[in-house]
């Protein structure tokens, strides 16, 4: 009897993997044997399916995941406490409409968390999405392209390109809603974030940071737009982050940037009582420190706002070693409050505002590490971080060959680099990249970039131009 018995465990074990193996491309979900992601099918199985989120993952394939009809990964009540692993595959064409709910919202709504009263943490890493679109009504929060609240665990190395958030009505980022967690090397490239009316709180990376999170080493770059005429006062912006709030233990940001323009595009009225920060909007309740982080971009001086060059508003946050780019807002001084005695000369609590020159010199960046976390190229480019990717191009944009010139060498260059990469763009993640050929800077090559290296070329008086 305790044989059979046996045997027919054995036989439901056998047909449980069967089954496992036919909704994945292989593996059995633990750490040494990952399920195999390959097929928008496989996807969207995951999305799908709460059962699964505790598992490990790897993506063996890229993925156009255009009109999929797909959830996010992980809510308030079952969290995703697994393991995703892109692999630095492209999962493009995701999209989401969600004008209700009470989850956050991204490709993952909540990486780890509590389940049974324990923590467990949720790791997600090597992912590259290309153009995703989220839009939500105005009653929803924690909102962000790749997850919408990240409690605990770990977010390394993953890429966004393109993302577009529309709608929405408080904590909104590029890359994250919310994170209590640890995030690094990562980068936002060319977001557009368009938050709904009411009180949000929103960053161009996180909209908010708090119980002892840690970021470190990642940036973004795109605009925040928003109607101040729609506005309730209350709204905080931050160009990489909105808010931070250390009531839970320390928050640590450290070695990141952002290159983001705030852009209001109606006319507040005098009272409107916004804050905005060309790093970050606000900052109280505890200890935050923010370390060797720059920000440069356009920001709103319309009357009424509470604007700071680096932060807007401030109260319990230390600053070390921090810069932005002045000459884009000769006006603004660091911070936005004025009672919190910055005197215009750039000394707010190691906070410094400088001309673009200074930006572009390693000189400026006191005790910061150009040997392992910054590179920079003098004189030409602002700081960029080793571990996650140039930003733009070292040397001479259009010069794809490294040769001193642009020609029609540089146009064969191009279509080679696609050829080879077997796909109509190219990731700044990607093995091919080229800083060069990513000629309007919005971190791909596409043929965007080949028209516009065409039309230079087209407009020289000669066959090449000669770098500088």
């Amino acid at each position: 009897m305790r044989k059979i018995i046996v045997t027919i465990l054995l036989a439901l074990i056998s047909l449980m993997n069967q089954v496992a193996f036919a909704q994945y491309g292989g593996g059995n979900g633990d750490a040494a044997s990952p399920y195999v992601i390959s097929t928008n099918a496989h996807f969207q199985y995951l999305a799908n399916n709460s059962s699964e989120w505790s598992s490990h993952f790897v993506l063996q394939s890229d993925l156009d995941l255009t009109g999929v009809s797909v959830n996010p990964i992980g809510d308030p009540s079952n969290p995703f406490i697994g393991n995703f692993d892109g692999d630095n595959y492209v999962i493009s064409g995701y999209s989401l409409n969600i004008q209700s709910t009470t989850s956050p919202i991204g490709v993952f709504g909540v990486i780890g968390g509590v389940v049974s009263q324990i923590s467990y943490a949720g790791v997600v890493q090597n992912v590259i999405l290309h153009q995703p679109s989220i839009t939500v009504g105005s009653g929803v929060l924690k909102i962000g392209s790749l997850a919408g609240q990240f409690d605990v665990g770990n977010i390394t190395n993953c890429t966004v390109i393109k993302p577009t958030i529309t709608g929405g009505n408080n904590t909104i980022g590029g890359m994250l809603g919310e994170s209590k967690g640890l995030i690094s090397q990562c980068a936002v490239i060319d977001a557009l974030i368009e938050p709904f009316d009411g009180a949000p709180t929103v960053g161009g990376f996180i909209g908010h940071v708090h119980s002892a999170a840690q970021v470190y080493q990642n940036y973004v770059t795109g605009s925040i737009r928003f109607d101040a005429n729609s506005q309730s006062p209350g709204v905080v912006v931050g160009g990489f982050l909105g808010s931070a709030n250390a009531n839970a233990g320390d928050n640590l940001i450290e070695d990141n940037f952002c290159i983001v323009n705030i852009v209001n595009n109606g006319v507040p009225s005098a009272s409107a009582g916004m804050v905005v920060g060309g790093f970050i909007g606000s900052a109280s309740n505890g200890n935050t420190f923010i370390r060797r982080c720059y920000s440069v971009g356009n920001l709103p001086t319309d009357s009424g706002f509470n604007v700071g060059g680096f932060v807007g508003d401030v109260n319990g946050v230390s600053f070390t070693s921090c810069y932005w780019d002045k000459s884009l807002n000769p006006n603004l001084f660091d911070t936005g409050d004025s009672s919190d005695g910055d005197d215009g000369a750039g000394d707010y609590y190691a906070v410094f505002g400088l001309p673009t020159s200074n930006m572009k010199q390693q000189a400026t960046f006191t005790n910061w590490d150009f040997t392992n976390i910054w590179e920079i190229t003098e004189n030409v480019s602002y700081p960029n971080l080793i571990s996650v990717g140039e930003y733009d191009c070292l040397s001479c944009i259009g010069d794809v060959q490294g040769n001193g010139s642009i020609s029609s060498g540089d146009i064969t260059e191009i279509i080679l680099l696609f050829n080879n990469a077997g796909m109509p763009f190219i990731p700044n993640s990607s093995p091919l990249w080229n800083p060069c050929a990513d000629l309007n800077f919005d971190g791909i090559i596409s043929s965007t970039d080949l028209t516009i290296l065409v039309g230079m070329l087209n407009a020289a008086p000669v066959p090449f131009i000669s770098c500088p």
